[in-house]
């Protein structure tokens, strides 16, 4: 199943990120309501604006890996 594989694939690269990047994909995209940016920051002690940094490292790294596997398909 497709959807099944992309799950899998997603889920491997998640458990590649570093721990806080993890935690803010998480809580930006699978969290049943999503996280601002002000609000990890506080949980993790972070300004928001470093989040938001993080936040695109993170789904630079998730893009790079993901992309290749996925072009395969």
């Amino acid at each position: 199943n497709e959807c099944r594989f992309v799950a899998d694939l997603i889920d491997k690269a998640l458990g590649m990120l570093p721990p806080r990047e993890r935690l803010i994909i998480e809580r930006r995209y699978f969290a049943e309501v999503r996280a601002t940016f002000d609000a990890i920051g506080r949980e993790i002690g972070l300004s928001k604006d470093r989040v938001r940094q993080l936040e695109r490292i993170a789904l630079d790294r998730l893009r790079n890996m993901l992309q290749p596997a996925l072009e395969k398909g």
